[in-house]
């Protein structure tokens, strides 16, 4: 059990720690977006039965007739007319629960944005200097920079797929409501197509830290680059550190390739495997098993509108796994700055720097022989001294 909430929930206390309740809001207002589209879609139901017999349906909804006989407690008359602007009403709602969203979900991206990037800049404002030291340049400035970009658009993509598990819950709970027996076929091929989809997800997110490690390692290179550029240049060995560069350039667009291959294939069996999955359960419902073709209809537009959600997290949660590299590193980053934060900070700033004075200066490695001995420098502002 621990290693289940850890697999999936520690990604989620992660954006937690930086939302707080802005989460559950987020979540329940998808949860009211799939809720007024299902009872928008029911009402297609007598609407049918409006527009073309006559006949009334609405007793043939399975256990969803409680909406219909709900309106009538209000005194509502099931007519063409009335039935056409209930739905007008309720799927007008659902785009306001739609634009609430999806607004607030942008709201909650840049609020993110703006505390994780505030909160980089001030524990490395705050790192001991001895722990900087010791650090690597390269991830430093790979986190500060590209990986928190690639943690936004993770927090995109986690989100969209948490939204699409909370509409996928309504509309399953409301498809079994209408037709259990149905509602169980669906399920059943629906978890059997997330079996194909398993060996992509680990694959994913294999590639997406091994991109976040060359990463690292590339904006190492590059600032090793810079800083020696004048004894790179003067040695004429500036080619060669270049081709070593390039290499690390093709082996994360490599990666990167791989990632997006396997996010086309989940694109573009998407549709296909949606549309075999509820063929084949229709035709085992309408041949073995029977019962009233209302409620089977209407469990079907819930269960076409769940497997469109499924796998529209299907699709999100596998997005959000190539960039699931760089919210491991940020994370990792952030408890490491705590870890190694200054106890007080010096108030005091200083203007300008005099001189730089080092008297009998003793250095070695590792405990052997030195390799400095009493060095002495006196060196003034504006000069240069080169050892």
């Amino acid at each position: 059990m621990y290693k289940l909430a850890n697999k999936y929930l520690s990604t989620l206390v992660f954006f937690y720690r930086f939302l707080g309740y802005r989460v559950y809001l987020l979540l329940a207002l998808s949860m009211g977006v799939a809720l007024f589209d299902s009872i928008g879609l029911t009402m297609f139901i007598p609407l049918l039965g409006k527009a073309t017999s006559g006949f009334d349906y609405t007793g043939q909804l399975g256990h969803m007739h409680v909406v219909t006989d709900f309106m009538r407690t209000l005194g509502f008359n099931f007519t063409l007319g009335g039935v056409l602007l209930v739905i007008a009403i309720l799927f007008t709602v659902k785009g306001i629960f739609r634009y609430l969203e999806d607004f607030y979900r942008v709201r909650m991206r840049l609020i993110f944005m703006k505390s994780v990037r505030i909160k980089l800049i001030e524990g490395l404002s705050s790192l001991r200097f001895s722990a900087f030291t010791n650090a690597n340049a390269g991830e430093i400035q790979n986190n500060m920079t590209v990986e928190v970009n690639q943690v936004i658009l993770a927090f995109e993509h986690y989100f969209r797929a948490a939204q699409g598990i909370m509409t996928t819950l309504i509309y399953l709970t409301l498809a079994f409501i209408t037709s259990p027996q149905f509602a169980l076929l669906v399920v059943g091929a629906g978890l059997l197509s997330n079996l194909l989809y398993q060996r992509i997800y680990r694959y994913t997110k294999k590639l997406s830290k091994k991109v976040t490690q060359k990463g690292h390692l590339f904006h190492s290179l590059l600032l090793q680059q810079v800083h020696y550029f004048k004894y790179l240049k003067s040695t004429s060995r500036i080619g060669t550190y270049s081709k070593k560069l390039k290499l690390k350039v093709e082996e994360i667009e490599e990666s990167q390739l791989q990632i997006g291959k396997l996010n086309s294939i989940l694109f573009g069996s998407r549709e296909t495997i949606a549309t075999i999955v509820v063929i084949l359960v229709i035709f085992i419902k309408v041949r073995f098993m029977g019962g009233l073709i209302t409620a089977m209809l209407l469990s079907l537009m819930f269960f076409y509108r769940a497997l469109g959600s499924v796998l529209m997290v299907q699709n999100n949660w596998n997005l959000y796994l190539g960039n699931s590299g760089s919210v491991d590193s940020v994370n990792k980053f952030l408890i490491e700055l705590d870890l190694n934060k200054e106890n007080s900070v010096g108030e005091l700033e200083i203007d300008q720097v005099e001189s730089i004075e080092i008297h009998n200066l003793v250095f070695s490695y590792c405990n052997n022989e030195a390799v400095i001995n009493g060095l002495n420098l006196d060196i003034r502002s504006g000069e240069t001294v080169a050892i």
